[in-house]
């Protein structure tokens, strides 16, 4: 898989504490045609330092501003990564929004600690199946 530095939300990113993405992605327009067609697209979360402590939630946060100051709105909930995930675990979903429309110009992940944990790094990205 040939990854694109454009469609990468976080690399080696720390969820020790609740954060937002390192990276955000530019969709270019509002409520973008995403996945369509015979090349779904899907969002690819790889731990790459073990998680110790609780569990990460991660959600797709979506905003008309790169800086996010306008109220980001959360789009979907992509999923938990669970207490003691392993290098090498991933979480990938497919990249399918209900009511796309809604998305604004500019997405992120944001990862939330569900409680304790006191290690745990992620790269996170979109690709095509």
């Amino acid at each position: 898989m040939i990854l694109d530095r454009n469609l990468r939300f976080s690399n080696a990113q720390s969820v020790a504490a609740s954060a937002a993405s390192t990276d955000y992605i530019d969709l270019m327009v509002t409520a973008p045609i995403i996945g369509e067609g015979s090349r779904p697209v899907s969002i690819y979360i790889v731990v790459t330092t073990a998680i110790v402590g609780d569990t990460v939630v991660v959600t797709l946060q979506t905003d008309a501003a790169t800086s996010f100051d306008t109220g980001p709105t959360t789009a979907q909930t992509i999923g938990t990564i669970p207490s003691g995930a392993a290098i090498g675990y991933a979480l990938t979903v497919p990249f399918e929004i209900d009511g796309v429309e809604a998305l604004d110009r500019y997405i992120r992940l944001y990862y939330t600690d569900s409680g304790s944990v006191s290690a745990g790094a992620v790269t996170a990205f979109l690709a095509t199946n």
